[in-house]
Order: structure tokens, then C-alpha cells, then sequence
């Protein structure tokens, strides 16, 4: 086993726990429709927290093949950011305990400050792991992520339903943006 296929089972199970959690809450919820007030808000952010995985497993292949990761710590580092977006995968749909009616646009505004302050600091880790690989910090994807989690701090500051649905739609493009232009190919 060489020492990325090694490096990259550790954040596979942790995005893999991610996604599962994941699409378990959905089909939850899914299969309790009749009880649920569906809301388009929570489960756009569903959908992107579903992309944004399969993006960091994508894109960590070739982060993890940098002499740099084999060191415990930075490894470690590295690692924080599967981490939180396990949290907050788990996070953006309610628990399958959940008893009674479940309101979707109720639990996204109880919960939005967590859910985005998860958000805006794994960006932040995630921009701190790619300047440890050596990426230039004026490198124009800087201002995509910077300017992500300004937007996601917002989010975690404000209820506004008009707000959030702006910046959601508005992160959307940032979203296919960064991932078409900035995103390694295998090919």
C-alpha cells in the first residue's frame, strides 16, 4: 500500500460516514413525508453539502500525495476538514428521533448559526491546509473561498429568509464556478 492510498482510507471513511448520515436523514424524511413541512432551503444545502463530499474526496487524492501529509500532525489538520463536514452533514437535516410534525424551514433557522459557522470555519482550515501544501495565497481561488465564508458566516449571523435565499442561490454558482474551474481532473 503506498503511502496515499494509506493517507486517503482515513478521510474515505470519515466522508463516507458523511454521506451516508447524510442520505439516511433524507430518506427519513422522506419516508415520513406526511408528517414533514419540506422547505427548499435545507434541502439545497443538502444537495451542496452531498457535492461539497464528493468534492474533498475528490480533490484529496491528489492534496494527499504531498510529502508534507506524512507528517502526524499535518496530517491531523488535514483531516479537520472531513471532519467538520461530517458535522455538518449530520447537522443540516433533523435527527430520524425527531417526534411530531418536523418543519423544515423552523429547523433550518434554529440551527443556521451552527450549521454556517461549521461551514465558514472549515472553509478557513481548508484554505490553511492548502497554503501548508505550499499553494499561493493569492492564488484566485483564494477569493471563491474567502469570500464563501464571508457569505457563510452571514448565514450564520442573520434569520433573514429573503437573505438566505439569495446567498443560497448565490453559492450555488459559486459552487459550479470553483468546481469546473479550480477542480483537478483524472483525465
Amino acid at each position: 500500500m503506498s503511502p496515499v492510498e494509506h493517507l486517503i482510507v482515513l478521510v474515505s471513511i470519515i466522508i463516507g460516514l458523511a454521506i451516508v448520515d447524510l442520505l439516511s436523514s433524507l430518506r427519513h424524511l422522506i419516508r415520513n413525508r406526511d408528517r414533514v413541512r419540506f422547505h427548499w432551503l435545507p434541502l439545497t444545502w443538502t444537495a451542496l453539502i452531498f457535492l461539497q463530499l464528493v468534492q474533498i474526496w475528490w480533490t484529496y487524492f491528489y492534496s494527499l500525495q504531498a510529502d508534507i501529509w506524512r507528517s502526524y500532525f499535518a496530517y491531523a489538520f488535514l483531516l479537520m476538514v472531513p471532519v467538520l463536514l461530517y458535522l455538518i452533514a449530520s447537522w443540516i437535516l433533523p435527527d430520524r428521533d425527531e417526534a411530531g410534525q418536523i418543519d423544515l424551514r423552523e429547523y433550518y433557522f434554529r440551527e443556521n448559526g451552527w450549521i454556517f459557522g461549521l461551514i465558514s470555519l472549515a472553509v478557513v482550515v481548508q484554505i490553511a491546509s492548502e497554503l501548508l501544501q505550499g499553494v499561493d495565497l493569492f492564488h484566485p481561488a483564494r477569493i471563491i473561498q474567502l469570500t464563501g465564508a464571508s457569505l457563510f458566516a452571514s448565514l450564520a449571523w442573520t434569520k433573514n429568509i429573503r437573505y438566505h435565499g439569495a446567498v443560497t442561490l448565490l453559492m450555488i454558482g459559486l459552487f459550479v464556478t470553483f468546481a469546473v474551474v479550480y477542480t483537478v481532473r483524472l483525465i
